[in-house]
């Protein structure tokens, strides 16, 4: 994260002069500081999403690497006992398949030589997703969510693990847990982290009070109103995307494009294998009369000859159908995706000029 940032959560700031973001400003927080590697923009908002949502593990091994590499030094002057990633409710894991917190803080604590604890902090509440919620609403919601297993290992300092830190309302319950259970003091690292309130530095406001003018007025207000208004389409552009004709394309993303034509292929294959097995039978149930009347006559080898060359032929057929048809629609949703890619990557310049 690039400086100006807020000295307790680390948020970006707008100007030097501002110490903390408007979110530490108005609340105490439970914890003693906090790091995030990202800004929390549209690039890493669809990556955390594949992360988490479509199962792309592999991803904690580059968040592990960017969180050492950018708060590693933070991390070893706290001097903390253990890293303890921010725990899942036991529904949302088994439906995950895995904790993602979890994935970054083993690595992360491996490289930092720090022992990772998963049996201290348990999520007993199954809360509703934070994202939907307001600053109030999300305290609420995770009110006694968070229960602390007897502290038998005597952690004194520890450092809570999550992927996505906002208002804090997530850490500061699993902080104030934690507190109550004989920890003295809690940090925080996140992989990504959101804006604080934007804040007027007072020399600016105090400007513009002897000029007698509106605080926040100024001669670009129809240019920052057309921005906003892009940000809103192309946000809404990107959603409708991700919820509609984008499922797939993200989901074919992870392959190669020979590796992606060869499974479906196989498939295929497999498909038609059965069908023609199953053909053959009904015919034979059908012709079973015949055949067991006629069976001494029958050249029994031809007929698997001529059987096996007809399933050569029709197979051979039906794969080259396929093949057309699987790179085709691998080519489309490349070019899907490209005009996905360019989305994220305006509204990524949007929130960086905001």
């Amino acid at each position: 994260m690039a400086e100006p940032a807020c000295k307790k959560c680390g948020k970006p700031l707008e100007a030097e002069e501002i110490e903390y973001c408007g979110d530490c400003s108005r609340r105490k927080h439970a914890y003693i500081r906090g790091k995030a590697v990202f800004p929390y923009d549209g690039l890493m908002r669809a990556s955390i999403a594949r992360f988490k949502y479509r199962n792309r593990r592999e991803y904690a091994d580059f968040y592990a690497a960017e969180l050492v590499k950018s708060c590693g030094d933070a991390a070893r002057a706290w001097e903390a006992d253990a890293l303890i990633p921010i725990p899942l409710h036991r529904s949302r894991r088994r439906k995950r398949g895995f904790n993602q917190a979890e994935l970054v803080a083993r690595k992360a604590g491996k490289m930092l030589g720090i022992p990772v604890e998963t049996g201290v902090l348990l999520r007993t509440k199954k809360t509703s997703p934070q994202k939907e919620l307001n600053d109030t609403q999300r305290r609420a919601n995770l009110k006694n969510a968070f229960q602390v297993r007897q502290n038998d290992v005597r952690l004194r300092k520890v450092i809570l693990v999550d992927d996505i830190y906002t208002t804090g309302s997530t850490i500061d319950a699993a902080a104030a847990a934690l507190l109550e259970h004989g920890v003295e003091k809690v940090y925080f690292l996140a992989i990504c982290i959101g804006r604080g309130f934007k804040i007027c530095p007072r020399h600016v406001i105090l400007k513009f009070e002897r000029l007698n003018l509106p605080r926040f007025a100024g001669e670009n207000t129809s240019e920052v109103h057309m921005v906003n208004e892009e940000k809103v389409r192309l946000m809404a552009k990107a959603a409708s995307f991700e919820a509609g004709e984008g499922k797939q394309a993200l989901s074919m993303n992870r392959f190669f494009r020979g590796d992606y034509i060869s499974l479906r292929l196989i498939g295929a294959w497999v498909s038609f294998t059965a069908a023609f097995c199953l053909c053959v039978g009904l015919w034979a149930f059908y012709k079973m009369e015949y055949l067991m009347s006629n069976i001494n006559r029958l050249d029994l080898p031809a007929m698997g000859r001529g059987l096996g060359l007809l399933y050569l032929s029709l197979l051979g057929i039906f794969l080259l159908i396929h093949y057309v048809v699987y790179y085709n629609r691998y080519q489309q949703n490349k070019k899907r995706l490209a005009a996905y890619n360019h989305i994220l990557k305006q509204l990524s310049h949007i929130y960086q000029t905001e």
